[in-house]
């Protein structure tokens, strides 16, 4: 009798767990640090959310890619250490913020003048990372594999007053990032204030900086209208944006069958951010000029003043990378990247 007890005991336990153990199985959560808002939504925000979205449709909800946004799992500073210690499964920043760590992937989201359109970006997001090696193991030895990156739209100047001539800049606190938009700026007597997006709007209100660097979509979304309203059309550069990353370490213990859809998933994002992007620029633009903005169009040749007085960003770049014994690597990155540049 005991052990007829024991026996319809272990089964009905055995009923109960097997549910849990299925849905346990069924599901994956993978955590997303990201450090920009999610409203009002940008190109990149958009896209992010449909490579969410795709990837529990096309897994059968098996896969949940959650995403914390506006710096809710960590600042942006931290982003990079976070994901590579597995701390958070994913997350989304930059490679310019962290030039040490990614001092090849850094250029295509750092270097002035080099890009002007949204699809020379998204070639090169898409190319360089498949066909230049090095590429993956900068990936590999901060611990994350690199899904997609994103394309931002061609930078412009938010400034109190028109920026039109290259002496207007002398003395101006400009907000920015990483190594080589500060330089542009310096070579025209600016200086370069490193500022977040998320800090952008106080730091205009408060007078920490006199100017900022935005696309048209980004600079309405932050509300540029109210603290620099005068937008000087200078083309700065358009950028490989923020990428999204995954730990290295996680990713190995995806299903292949995950893996895959990710990947397909990530491709597409591709074609998606280009479409989404270009709209957001006319947007951008409209929206902009709706509240009170006023466009200042600058010409190729008081363009090309600014260019004059800065180095070869790209030289430089490629330099900065022989000391590091990138070399190789980074002559073939512009040997691609300038091709690209060149047929878009």
């Amino acid at each position: 009798m005991k052990r007829t007890i024991i026996i319809v005991a272990v089964v009905v336990l055995a009923l109960i767990a097997c549910p849990m153990l299925a849905q346990a199985e069924k599901t994956i959560t993978l955590r997303m640090a990201h450090f920009i808002f999610e409203k009002p939504e940008s190109a990149g925000a958009y896209t992010d959310k449909f490579f969410a979205s795709e990837v529990a449709k096309r897994t059968g909800g098996k896969v949940n890619v959650e995403i914390f946004w506006s710096g809710q799992l960590g600042q942006t500073k931290e982003l990079l250490g976070l994901v590579r210690s597995g701390t958070v499964d994913m997350a989304a920043f930059p490679a310019g913020y962290f030039p040490s760590q990614f001092p090849l992937w850094r250029g295509p989201n750092s270097l002035p003048f080099v890009m002007t359109k949204v699809d020379q970006v998204i070639e090169t997001a898409r190319r360089l990372p498949k066909e230049v090696p090095a590429l993956e193991q900068e990936m590999q030895r901060n611990n994350v594999k690199s899904l997609f990156s994103h394309a931002i739209a061609p930078y412009q100047l938010f400034a109190k007053k028109p920026i039109t001539k290259v002496e207007n800049f002398k003395g101006l606190r400009c907000r920015t990032w990483g190594v080589y938009l500060p330089e542009a700026l310096a070579a025209v007597g600016a200086t370069g204030v490193s500022v977040f997006p998320t800090e952008a709007y106080e730091a205009s209100k408060r007078g920490v900086v006199d100017a900022q660097v935005w696309g048209l979509p980004h600079g309405a979304m932050l509300k540029m209208d109210e603290v620099a309203p005068e937008i000087s059309l200078w083309n700065i550069m358009a950028i490989v944006g923020w990428g999204i990353h995954i730990n290295l370490d996680k990713w190995k213990t995806l299903p292949p069958d995950v893996q895959k859809v990710m990947l397909d998933v990530a491709n597409e994002c591709y074609e998606v951010e280009r479409e989404r992007e270009k709209k957001n620029m006319l947007w951008g633009r409209d929206v902009l000029s709706k509240k009170g903005c006023k466009f200042h169009e600058i010409s190729q040749a008081t363009r090309e003043e600014w260019v004059k007085a800065c180095p070869d960003f790209m030289e430089s770049w490629v330099q900065a990378n022989e000391k590091a014994g990138n070399g190789p690597a980074a002559k073939q990155m512009r040997d691609i990247w300038l091709s690209i540049v060149k047929a878009n």
